[in-house]
């Protein structure tokens, strides 16, 4: 049974986002163009607010803000592309990595199908980790995709893209976000995607941890297809770590109902080499707008818990999680 009766408050992160939000224009436009009228900045921001309960966890109403991203992207010539991340909400304790950056780079335009980049960013795994924040179905992140995706290192990447074809690599030091690099080994992650038809897209990624996968090796492939109001996400990885072999799977699935309503279902599953950690969840989001969107979500877990609304695996756990989540873009 849920227990909502004590509340834990922290907004401050969320006031200062919205705050700063009405200085900000859309991300499509430029709030700012020099002289030679080839320079140019951008920003956006997206901003979410999470009432979590959590009956294995928390055991109370956590009233929590999840994400106060604030992107700036700054064009100084037609080839050449600056771009950076903020978030407020990331975790300013020894836990976490104690700063608010979350991407930084440049990127240059080797022709109209290359561009490298060398910076902070989102390394080449799953399609859920590649996607926007904002567009996700349902508040976080399936566990399985937070377990070798949604994760920024720094590093270099590179990217093709041709019609129907785009492929990714990135070399990064696989240490994690904001740490630096004290040795000479290097993470190398790539990724392929490939739409079949409108609407349909075939994707799959390995990655090579200290450059050799047969110490760190993972693989993965998925489908996903949104068109006529209909999204759907199926992905499957594998890894084998030093002789661990663990795998996951999830399958995510919306549909407009009109310009409003969306209802949400999902089902993941996370294998660690010893027991199988499982969410099957649905939900139900309400958007004003496109940029403005209410949502509810609620879960069924077995061998997790929730952890304050993202859920890890727990050997025993067994609960169910709600998650309201406000989220405005801008």
């Amino acid at each position: 049974m849920f227990q909502p009766l004590p509340v834990q408050i922290r907004i401050l992160p969320i006031t200062l986002a919205l705050a700063v939000a009405g200085t900000c224009a859309h991300a499509d436009e430029s709030i700012y163009t020099g002289p030679d009228s080839k320079s140019k900045l951008s920003a956006s921001i997206l901003g979410q607010a999470w009432a979590v309960s959590d009956s294995n966890w928390t055991n109370y109403l956590n009233l929590k803000p999840r994400r106060a991203e604030i992107k700036f992207i700054g064009q100084t010539t037609v080839k050449v592309r600056l771009f950076a991340m903020i978030d407020p909400v990331k975790n300013p304790s020894p836990a976490g990595d104690n700063k608010v950056l979350s991407d930084f780079g440049i990127s240059y335009d080797v022709s109209s199908e290359v561009e490298l980049t060398v910076g902070q960013f989102k390394i080449a795994t799953t399609a859920e980790n590649l996607d926007s924040s904002a567009d996700l179905l349902f508040p976080e992140r399936a566990l399985f995709s937070r377990k070798w995706g949604d994760f920024r290192e720094p590093g270099l990447k590179a990217q093709f893209k041709s019609g129907a074809l785009k492929l990714r690599a990135t070399l990064t030091n696989g240490r994690g976000t904001n740490q630096d690099d004290v040795t000479g080994q290097k993470d190398l992650s790539a990724r392929i995607d490939y739409t079949l038809s409108e609407g349909v897209n075939l994707g799959a990624f390995t990655t090579a941890g200290d450059m050799k996968y047969n110490d760190k090796g993972r693989w993965g492939a998925g489908v996903g297809y949104q068109l006529s109001g209909v999204r759907a996400l199926f992905e499957y990885v594998k890894a084998n770590d030093f002789g661990l072999v663990t795998s996951g799977w999830g399958l995510g699935l919306g549909y407009m109902l009109d310009d409003s309503w969306q209802p949400v279902a999902r089902a993941t599953q996370y294998n660690n080499g010893t027991f199988t950690a499982s969410d099957y969840g649905f939900g139900l989001n309400y958007y004003f707008a496109k940029t403005l969107k209410i949502g509810a979500a609620y879960e069924i877990l077995e061998n997790s818990t929730g952890n304050y609304g993202a859920p890890i695996e727990s050997s025993g756990g067994k609960g169910q999680l709600l998650t309201l989540v406000f989220q405005a873009a801008l």
